[in-house]
């Protein structure tokens, strides 16, 4: 008899299966288990957000490498451990956090109204990434403020590193610049250029002859005329996603932000997974660039038609089961929703508050 826990036989026969699994046939699965006892087994883990998503009424799957692009509206400082736990790991992460220095409401952007990590903080989440790397050569970029009055801020910051196991391998940079093609400026003075800076567990870059350091490129748009605040210019994330991993590998960007890198990476042909703490963000800047993959991210504004409420969409598949009055056309909803989503033709779907 198999000792194993009822749930992991589950999670193993789903992943074997590798895709979506009529109920009726996890019980015939399972014929040395009751029917309720399975189904149990299941709703814990969905209602727990743990592997098992519902895809429509009595389907269930594993949430697994098929999929190509995961969103998560969610605390990076809380969702990391979450992913420690499921064992999922990363051949590239990029960093470009909302950090705590000096300058913060320079160049016509005001980020007072956001959430800052501090350095302590942001050591204990550079200890947990190094963790998530998948091999020796997996590269970390990390880009921070690099002018002279933010300087000692910025370096609580890089000394995080120097709290885990990983080596730094190299060190460049970004010079804003105007459409005009001078150096962008914060009143009379020029914006300095960001540090970006790789780490990996080897202490090597990737590609060394495919790496490019230095930047100089005309900065994205600002808030005013419809950017985001710290917007990078898409050709400088695509050179680094493209030097920094391989075709197929999976990347990670724990503050998305405009989700540049999330469109840069699919485009490159790598899996992205990224976490965004703001729903306006993932609404306004991160949804759009998402549309031009064939992935329409209209799961916010669908579900508070159908539910009167926002909240996730995996609570709002298992609410079908608790007697809803339009039962057919909650179904035919949330249908849509996930075929759309998981994109079982095209190989690619978003999740928003992707729960392990």
């Amino acid at each position: 008899m198999n000792k194993k826990p009822l749930f992991d036989r589950i999670k193993a026969y789903l992943e074997k299966n590798n895709g979506e699994v009529p109920l009726s046939v996890i019980y015939d699965a399972f014929k040395d288990e009751k029917k309720t006892t399975i189904r149990g087994r299941i709703n814990e883990a969905v209602s727990a957000n743990k592997h098992i998503i519902r895809t429509k009424k009595g389907h269930y799957m594993l949430l697994g490498a098929e999929v190509e692009a995961l969103v998560e509206t969610a605390d990076t400082k809380e969702k990391m451990f979450d992913i420690l736990k499921a064992n999922i790991y990363y051949d590239l992460v990029f960093l470009d956090i909302p950090y705590k220095t000096g300058g913060q409401k320079g160049g016509n952007r005001d980020l007072s109204s956001y959430a800052m990590i501090d350095p302590e903080e942001f050591a204990i989440l550079v200890k947990q990434i190094e963790k998530m790397l998948r091999s020796e050569s997996s590269q970390v970029y990390f880009m921070i403020a690099g002018g002279k009055s933010s300087e000692r801020a910025a370096n609580q910051y890089i000394r995080a590193f120097d709290e885990s196991a990983l080596l730094k391998a190299a060190e460049g940079s970004y010079t804003k610049l105007n459409s005009n093609g001078t150096v962008c400026n914060m009143g009379k003075f020029l914006m300095p250029a960001e540090k970006i800076l790789i780490f990996s567990p080897d202490g090597k870059v990737l590609k060394p002859e495919e790496t490019v350091l230095d930047f100089s490129m005309v900065r994205p748009p600002l808030p005013k005329s419809g950017g985001y605040p710290t917007q990078k210019p898409l050709g400088l994330i695509r050179q680094i996603i493209e030097q920094g991993s391989y075709p197929g590998d999976t990347t990670l960007d724990p503050f998305m932000g405009s989700g540049v890198f999330l469109e840069a990476a699919l485009a490159a042909g790598r899996k992205a997974n990224g976490i965004e703490l703001s729903p306006d963000a993932v609404e306004r800047h991160i949804a759009p660039r998402l549309e031009q993959f064939g992935v329409y991210y209209d799961a916010l504004v669908a579900h508070k038609v159908v539910s009167g409420k926002q909240g996730n969409l995996l609570e709002y598949l298992a609410s079908l089961d608790e007697g809803a009055n339009s039962e057919n056309e909650l179904d035919s909803t949330a249908s849509s929703l996930i075929e759309t989503w998981v994109g079982k033709n095209r190989n690619l779907g978003v999740y928003d508050d992707y729960k392990l």
